[in-house]
């Protein structure tokens, strides 16, 4: 159900407000409003957020360097699932926050991230070299020898169509010698000219004509064998530094739990000013205000008078068209329906609590759409199995509950439609959606009917409920009647009603919508036009109604699959002997396996859009807001 909270006014003393703040936040309890923007720069303000900036760093930076220890089975599944947060004592928390000295750790990381960056950049820069000279490995000359040579000059480069460009460089000397050296795999070979410098002239014509690049980079003073021997030694201690500072690390790695820990601790601190600011202020007081469910206002006395007795709360007026926050509290079984909500958006506290009425409907299409026994039997044991093995509150555990009750939905269709793993069971079952896709087709249209009826009957009682009851009997109440009407009719053969008692029905259902809409307009003469076009909304129900149609979609489209799954495997075990008794039992396992994934993926899409878009805005304004108290908001912490 939906409750709409108190607003209320807190005052304290400034000198207690971290115990209060800190008592606020650890109980979750109040949802605190904003009552001034945030204008000034508080100096511990900004410490907390360079805090929080080191140790994020800090953090980012060692988990590149984490091992990747070898895990059960449990702890893999677990690690799948489950978020990996750490479960403390408040008394725990203490201890590790002062006997923990973050600025040693944070420069540590500073400095080794320093010396990775160096080693990084030295290593690609000889990297970069080591290719380079490997392209020169076969080089025949020492270039320091060829220096002294004053009559030599020499070209190295790359030369466009060199075969042309030694057929002209024959027709103007002989005085050159021209070496092609290998090229890695991918690039152009390079050339090495030494020609003599009477032709320097001639030579230099036609690297140009031929738009020859010259590399100027091979000239050194050492041999290139050597100097690949270098680089290799070089590279070799860089690996050698690499493996100190990782081993130097992994010290520092004793500190990541305690690092997460403090990182939500800055948090909410720092939010824990961030509400201080909001507030209002004098010399010795502070003045906060907020929403609160009505029955945690004596738990909020009681948690206070035990830390201060300088404190006064009171009730106060909400301002006109203040928008209040709504609080959703169901009963166990339907708060996991919590998360379809969150996506959905809040209802206005006016407006019903739409869970107890969407769930069913859910669940139902959800079991309609996959219809299988066997996936059905599988989702419910899986999810039952994560549910007792990940350790998380009950409420973190929704999308869990929703696959298990999805799950037995699934298994009661998939034994109405004797599917069990795509195999259909004749003799088990009571409806083949194969055989007879009309009447699937048909069961889809009716139950869409059925929650659309059930909208309109929300919608009515929604406005009863706000004193509107005249608009519910006159707006709501004829749609009713009329929809029932049509339904009737067209069932009129299958029920073996008489056609007359259907026909009057149906036009009194049609007179009463034209005579209690006509009154949406004064116009005396407008009036049997307006009631007349109103009827132009059934077939707004109508077409609602028929994108159900893809239930039945959905629902063929699990069985065909699975049963191709099955044919496949058959297929493989008939022509491939032996080897095909294995591959078909892989086809099978997998194939069963992506349908049921993508099937059930559909399913709670589909199903969730026909809440979305067919069945909530029939009753449901939306608009609201949920109630967020202030609280610890933790990324890694836990408390137990």
């Amino acid at each position: 159900m939906l409750k709409t909270p108190i607003k209320i006014g807190l005052v304290f003393l400034k000198r207690e407000k971290e115990k209060i703040l800190d008592l606020l936040q650890k109980k979750e309890i109040i949802h605190l409003i904003e009552l001034k923007k945030i204008t000034t720069i508080r100096e511990e303000l900004v410490d907390l957020q360079t805090k929080i900036a080191q140790v994020k760093f800090a953090l980012d930076f060692l988990g590149q360097f984490q091992t990747k220890t070898k895990k059960t089975l449990k702890e893999r599944i677990y690690q799948m699932f489950s978020p990996s947060f750490i479960y403390l004592k408040e008394e725990q928390l203490r201890e590790k926050i002062e006997n923990f000295d973050f600025q040693e750790i944070v420069q540590k990381c500073e400095n080794f991230q320093s010396k990775l960056t160096e080693l990084e950049k030295e290593e690609k820069e000889l990297k970069n070299q080591q290719q380079f000279y490997q392209e020169w490995v076969q080089f025949p000359y020492a270039l320091e020898n060829l220096k002294e040579i004053k009559k030599v000059k020499t070209f190295c480069g790359l030369i466009n169509n060199l075969s042309e460009f030694e057929k002209e460089l024959k027709k103007k000397t002989n005085l050159y010698e021209l070496k092609i050296i290998p090229s890695l795999k991918g690039q152009a070979p390079k050339v090495f000219l030494l020609y003599h410098f009477s032709q320097e002239k001639n030579v230099k014509e036609l690297l140009a004509k031929f738009e020859a690049k010259e590399i100027k980079k091979i000239e050194s003073s050492l041999q290139i064998k050597k100097r690949l021997r270098e680089i290799e030694e070089r590279l070799k201690e860089i690996a050698r530094e690499y493996e100190n500072l990782s081993n130097e690390l992994k010290g520092l790695l004793n500190s990541f739990d305690n690092l997460k820990i403090l990182y939500d601790y800055f948090t909410w601190s720092q939010k824990k000013i961030e509400a201080e600011l909001k507030s209002l202020q004098t010399e010795k007081l502070i003045f906060l205000s907020g929403w609160i469910d009505g029955s945690r206002l004596e738990e909020l006395k009681s948690n206070l008078e035990k830390i201060t007795k300088y404190f006064e709360i009171f009730q106060m007026q909400p301002h006109k068209n203040e928008k209040i926050p709504v609080i959703i509290e169901n009963k166990r079984i339907i708060q996991p329906f919590e998360m379809i909500m969150k996506i959905y958006g809040a209802p206005k506290p006016n407006e019903i609590d739409p869970l107890p009425w969407l769930a069913p409907f859910f669940i139902f299409f959800f079991g309609f759409c996959v219809g299988d026994a066997g996936y059905g039997l599988i989702l419910t044991i899986l999810s039952f199995i994560l549910i007792k093995l990940i350790k998380l509150p009950a409420r973190e555990k929704n999308l869990y509950y929703l696959l298990f009750y999805g799950g037995m939905a699934t298994f009661l269709m998939g034994i109405i439609f004797g599917s069990w793993f795509g195999i259909t069971t004749p003799k088990m079952q009571l409806l083949d959606p194969i055989k007879n896709p009309l009447l699937m087709l048909t069961l889809a249209f009716l139950l869409g009917m059925i929650q659309l009826i059930f909208g309109i009957f929300l919608r009515m009682y929604s406005k009863i409920k706000n004193k509107m009851v005249k608009e519910a009997l006159l707006e709501d109440l004829p749609w009713i009647y009329f929809i029932v009407t049509i339904l009737l009719f067209g069932a009129k053969n299958f029920l073996n009603l008489p056609t007359k008692i259907v026909n009057f029905l149906i036009l009194s259902g049609a007179l009463l919508v034209i005579i209690t809409h006509s009154k949406k307009t004064k116009n005396i003469i407008l009036k049997p036009f307006v009631g007349t076009i109103s009827l132009y909304g059934v077939m707004s129900y109508l077409s609602d109604a028929l994108s159900y149609s893809r239930l039945v979609a959905l629902g063929l489209s699990t069985t065909v699959v699975g049963y191709v799954v099955n044919l496949t495997a058959l297929v493989i075990k008939d022509i491939l002997p032996l080897v095909g008794i294995v591959l078909a039992g892989v086809v099978l396992v997998f194939g069963h396996i992506f349908n049921m994934v993508i099937s059930s993926l559909g399913a709670f899409v589909h199903s969730m859009r026909l809440q979305f878009v067919e069945f909530l805005p029939k009753f449901l304004e939306g608009g609201g807001s949920w109630f967020k108290p202030f609280a610890r908001e933790s990324k890694y912490v836990k408390f137990i």
